[in-house]
């Protein structure tokens, strides 16, 4: 059963004129390209995960609201050190399995559009996006929402696969993918400051062999388009997978070191890790 909002927190009480509705208009099923529990995964993509979200708790925030929270693997994770964390999804299915995981950790679960976020201004000390932005069709009316129900300094932290990466394939659903100077830009002029990281690779052979294998598949069309399908493509370029736990734990997989995007080519960086820290209300 879905946890219902309290009213006497700020951040959780939803404005009914921002509900979702879904339009007649036929939407992709994100339930296709979302991680779950139990999936295989590999080591390179566990790792991934882990390190989006222990540089999330590692801000240590009181009130944090993850948008496009998928299953829900991280939320009890950040709820750990927060006062109480808000996962909003747009699909049901998923929203299903977080709270079917959820055993007893403090976190609530809302379904919710990215685009028109259903709580109150200054609700939350940070607002978490990984592996999303890219489905938006509107990435300006997002950056508006949040900054709306941020506090004044509060940061929004996004992950982002980073379209200059040699070994970039765009997922079948995406309607952009902004590069670093777009998402400074975007930031910007949504009045935040804006700092970007980088989850650098190796700079060897076997990454631009890899990088090459990478596209010429996309580019003949032997690229899956569900999650499910694409995992088992990945062991066979990253090896060896275990399955993704209900909620993410330290020691479950390595966290990878994250540099200043500047110290890196951007060839060999797939993900882009961009703090915002709101200044002002957009411009």
């Amino acid at each position: 059963m879905k946890r219902t909002a309290k009213r006497d927190q700020p951040g959780l009480v939803a404005n009914s004129k921002r509900a979702v509705t879904d339009s007649a208009q036929e939407r992709p099923n994100y339930v296709d390209i979302t991680e779950f529990p139990g999936a295989l995964a590999s080591s390179f993509q566990t790792s991934i995960m882990m390190t989006r979200y222990k540089w999330a708790r590692d801000y240590s925030p009181a009130q944090v609201l993850e948008i496009g929270c998928g299953s829900g693997i991280g939320l009890g994770y950040l709820a750990a050190s927060s006062e109480y964390v808000v996962g909003g999804d747009i699909e049901q299915e998923s929203l299903a399995t977080a709270a079917a995981g959820r055993r007893g950790q403090k976190f609530a679960l809302c379904r919710l559009s990215a685009q028109s976020l259903p709580f109150r201004q200054h609700s939350f000390q940070a607002a978490v996006c990984f592996e999303m932005i890219y489905y938006l069709d509107d990435l300006d009316a997002f950056m508006s929402e949040v900054n709306r129900v941020l506090a004044m300094d509060g940061k929004l932290l996004i992950s982002v696969v980073n379209p200059e990466w040699g070994g970039w394939i765009p997922s079948p659903y995406a309607t952009s993918y902004p590069t670093c100077a777009a998402l400074k830009e975007l930031g910007e002029k949504n009045g935040f400051e804006v700092s970007l990281l980088g989850l650098p690779d190796e700079v060897n052979l076997r990454n631009r062999a890899l990088y090459a294998a990478r596209r010429l598949a996309s580019q003949l069309g032997l690229i899956p388009r569900t999650l499910q399908d694409r995992s088992r493509l990945k062991r066979l370029f990253y090896g060896q997978s275990q399955a993704l736990p209900d909620t993410l734990y330290d020691g479950f997989a390595e966290v990878m070191p994250l540099v200043p995007v500047d110290m890196v080519p951007l060839r060999f960086c797939p993900f882009l890790f961009v703090e915002c820290t709101k200044l002002q209300l957009p411009v």
